[in-house]
């Protein structure tokens, strides 16, 4: 089992990265193999809507979004973290998803083999866990292009300060035990 944590958040060991960390590690405790990306830390371009994916299978810009489709393709498990900044994901994520849009074919199906689980990760400061619900809405229906045997969301609202959900213990458990499911 390979779970893959792509995580959306300029912030390094802050709340979005944490909780991603998080299902991992629950991911391992059930053997999973496991590997960590920072948007952030990449170089990813913007999708160019140029459709060479729909003739080619595969994206025709040369960037580390190569890495990040074949890791995916290959993962049993994509958990992407993301906190919500100006009402939506950050823009790291939206670069990640919209280049996603690489594993469709000229018909729009899936290019992803069926069965994937997704997990995604939002985090914000708005204290309501509802706050965003039309942004969790639109990421899952986009996931859902992909034919996933499994979706799930978690919100960690009311993010008071970077440090918030490496303190919370009781949502730390939550993350992890989502992690384990993931590997079962």
């Amino acid at each position: 089992m390979k779970v893959v944590g792509i995580v959306g958040s300029p912030r390094r060991n802050g709340n979005t990265d944490t909780l991603v960390r998080a299902i991992l590690e629950g991911a391992q405790s059930r053997n999973a193999e496991t590997q960590t990306f920072h948007l952030n830390e990449m170089t990813i371009r913007g999708c160019q809507g140029c459709d060479y994916c729909k003739e080619h299978g595969a994206c025709r810009l040369d960037d580390d979004m190569r890495t990040l489709h074949r890791v995916v393709e290959q993962a049993d498990a994509v958990v992407i973290g993301s906190p919500i900044y100006a009402a939506h994901v950050s823009a790291q994520t939206k670069l990640f998803l919209d280049r996603c849009y690489a594993f469709l074919d000229a018909n729009m199906q899936s290019r992803l083999p069926e069965g994937k689980k997704f997990v995604m990760v939002y985090t914000y400061g708005d204290p309501g866990d509802r706050a965003y619900e039309g942004v969790v809405a639109s990421v899952e229906n986009m996931i859902n292009w992909f034919k996933p045997a499994y979706v799930n969301s978690i919100v960690y609202p009311g993010t008071t300060d970077k440090g918030s959900a490496a303190r919370d213990s009781a949502f730390l458990k939550r993350a992890r035990r989502i992690g384990e499911q993931l590997a079962e």
